[in-house]
Formats: C-alpha cells, structure tokens, sequence
C-alpha cells in the first residue's frame, strides 16, 4: 500500500512547553488510523499541522508527498476535514453553503452531494442557525466528502453527539471508506466508537507515539489479570505489570504481553486461582495512560 502521510520528526512548542516531541508517523492508503490520547497532549496540533494550518517548530509531515506547510492549499483541496467546534455561516441555508464550499474543489460531485444529503435528510431550505448539533455534523460531513477526497481527518468529529446520530455518522464513514478506498485519521475520546471502526491505533503520550497497533494486536497484548490466594504475598512482582490493585485476597492486574510464564510465576507465588481476560481499548486506555504508562 501507498504511503498518504509521512512524518518525521515533528516538533511543536508552544513557548516552553513541548507539546509533540520528534512525533515520526507513516499511514498507508485505504487505512483508518485512530489517534489516541488525554486532551491537551498534542492530537489536534499534529492534524492541523498535516494540513498545514499550524507550523511546526522543526521537523516535516507530507501528505500525498505534498509538504504540509508549502503545498498546505494543494492539501486541504484533496483532503476532507470534520473538527469539533468549526464554524459556518449560520445566516446561510444548507443548500447556499454547500454551493460555496464547493466553489474551492474541482473535484465536488453534486450528484455524491445530493445522495449524501438524501442519506443524512438534510433539509436543502434550512438555515443552519436553525440545525440542531446533530444535523450540523452531518452537514459538516457532506462539505468534507462531496468531492471525494482520498484522506477524510475527523477531528472529535462525533464530540457531544447522541448515540444514534454518532452510529450513523460513523456508519457512512465505514460504507465511503469500503466504496471509495478512503483513507481515515481520526482522534477521539469516544473510544468505542474508535474501537468500533479503526483499523490501527496511535497512543499520543509525552509528546510521542510510542508505537502502533492494529486492534487485534492491542486486544493480543493487554490483558486484565485476576488473582485469588488463600495467603496474600507480600508483594506481585512480575515483567510487564502496568497496574496492580489488591481487593481481599485477590489481585487485579493490568499486564503487558500475558504468557503462560506469568501465570507458572503466579502460580509458584501461591495463586489458587489465575484468570486472563482481555481488555477493550477503553480499559487500556483508563489503566495505562492514567498511569502514566509507555504504550
């Protein structure tokens, strides 16, 4: 597959303070890549610096092979991007704002425009002052997919959403992504609905992705570890341990890369009982990164 986005070495600081770190980062074509993180670590820093609209205080990101900050408009014409809290023009209707976004792609299909706006029942006469939060993020979503980019950035794109609007946007961005061979970025908090629909996963920490996993990977390599014992041991000292809590005569562990010799140390500690259980991203995420963990 095709590289779309390379980094290398990135840095961003905001005075003294280092937000990215020498971040290095390659997508390939025709993957959902779900980046990860505690707010304020840097993930809507390190988007809009691919797209060009926040400069980087070293270090280099390509998109397509364009160079973020000198091909930054070429960029954004071939990029679809959706973030929590844009702004539109509220005095105009659905259909006046869709005729002016589509002015800056050479690429807007008003047939693709149409079938989205039938597909979210956007009311073409409508103010968008008048659209609940709901409906705007479907409208924001066809601005960002009628000219049929080949990378789609969604930035806490579903961020206070209700359940049934967040499924059905993230519904359409599964079905473009299988029909139009798209690739997806997409950073946010919400992480089953990340889990639900990512193909790989970035942990954004300390200014840094330390590594990245494809899901069936993270869910191979986190385990949640329970431990019963008639006579407690003074203390669990095992390789790969992220997180332990003691609850009567058990131990609840949170562990890296579980094997069978986990479980035979376990056992010759005294455990009776050892069970392993895998975690869903949002249990790494609250136990690891909470903690302060390298993922």
């Amino acid at each position: 597959m095709s590289e779309v986005i390379s980094i290398q070495n990135l840095c961003k600081k905001f005075g003294k303070n280092q937000v990215l770190d020498n971040v290095n980062l390659n997508i390939s074509s025709g993957v959902v890549y779900a980046l990860v993180g505690k707010n304020g670590v840097g993930k809507t820093t390190l988007l809009r610096t691919l797209l060009g609209l926040s400069h980087p205080t070293s270090g280099q990101s390509t998109v397509f092979g364009l160079d973020s900050q000198r091909d930054d408009w070429k960029i954004r014409q071939q990029v679809g991007y959706v973030a929590d809290g844009l702004q539109m023009y509220e005095w105009m209707t659905v259909k006046e704002i869709l005729w002016f976004v589509s002015r800056f792609y050479p690429t807007w299909d008003s047939n693709y425009e149409k079938e989205l706006a039938e597909k979210f029942t956007l009311n073409y006469k409508a103010k968008i002052k008048t659209l609940s939060r709901g409906f705007k993020s479907k409208l924001l979503l066809t601005m960002a997919m009628a000219h049929r980019p080949k990378l789609l950035i969604l930035d806490e794109a579903t961020a206070g959403l209700d359940v049934a609007v967040r499924r059905e946007f993230l519904d359409c961005v599964v079905d473009t992504v299988e029909k139009e061979d798209h690739t997806v970025v997409i950073s946010s908090h919400l992480l089953q609905d990340v889990e639900r629909i990512a193909d790989q996963i970035g942990f954004l920490q300390n200014g840094k992705i330390h590594k990245t996993y494809s899901v069936e990977e993270l869910k191979n390599t986190f385990r949640k570890i329970q431990v019963s014992f008639d006579v407690l041991p003074e203390s669990i000292d095992l390789e790969g341990v992220l997180h332990q809590q003691q609850l009567g005569r058990e131990y609840m562990l949170t562990v890296r890369d579980y094997s069978s010799t986990h479980e035979q140390q376990l056992r010759d500690m005294g455990a009776k009982e050892v069970r392993a259980v895998h975690m869903s991203l949002e249990d790494v995420f609250v136990e690891c990164l909470t903690e302060e963990a390298t993922i």
